[in-house]
């Protein structure tokens, strides 16, 4: 209702506003900053800390049509809700993000992400590590003459999910994967100890204790 309204008063001379879709709605928030983890310079009122919380996105859960993707500017904590649930919307107008149509898969078992420049290797850790072993796992792995793997920042394990999709919640034709959490780089801001990673099952970001034992997926470039 609010997105039709705006668009009926052609909000700043426009009436193309939209809800954002879940990538869109994320690129916005920082990796290091909580509570909020927007700049609140840009977008005014995220820094009240009732307003620190979920916004809805455009995208449906993919497993359960009830639900829709939203995202925590607290954290930056991606998550799913029961439409029926009330939650801010930020107004978003413009092209749509980037869908997976700019990877392409290589002969040599990497994925070439032509938008990014990331380069991500096809498979993935055959065990389970722990975050301090996933790191070096990453730096010693060596793929197609290259050397300068690494385990991924939470933002680049995002870009290569797929929240149209569950179980896994990324493209398998192109991927070797496991359903199941990956580790990235990327510390809790306010918690030193715990690691953000993906759960390739249903497209969330979930943090957990350095020391639990999940797979790993290398990444170059940058």
């Amino acid at each position: 209702m609010l997105i039709k309204e705006m668009n009926e008063s052609r909000f700043g001379v426009f009436k193309d506003w939209r809800l954002p879709s879940i990538n869109e709605l994320q690129s916005i928030a920082a990796l290091q900053r909580i509570w909020p983890s927007i700049n609140e310079r840009y977008f005014w009122g995220t820094y009240i800390y009732w307003m620190s919380a979920f916004y809805w996105s455009s995208m449906s859960h993919a497993c359960n049509i009830n639900d829709s993707w939203v995202v925590n500017y607290y954290d930056r904590e991606i998550d799913d809700r029961v439409k029926d649930s009330s939650y801010y919307i930020r107004a978003v107008r413009g092209g749509q993000c980037r869908s997976l149509d700019y990877l392409v898969i290589c002969d040599d078992k990497t994925v070439t992400d032509t938008k990014t420049g990331l380069v991500w290797s096809i498979d993935t850790s055959e065990s389970k590590l722990n975050w301090k072993n996933a790191l070096y796992y990453c730096e010693t792995y060596s793929l197609a003459s290259y050397s300068d793997w690494r385990l991924p920042e939470r933002e680049e394990l995002r870009s290569i999910v797929d929240c149209t999709k569950f179980d896994p919640a990324i493209d398998k034709n192109i991927y070797n994967i496991m359903t199941a959490f990956y580790w990235s780089t990327t510390s809790v801001a306010n918690y030193t100890d715990h690691a953000w990673g993906v759960d390739f099952y249903y497209c969330l970001d979930i943090s957990y204790d350095k020391n639990s034992y999940f797979y790993v997926r290398a990444v170059r470039g940058h």
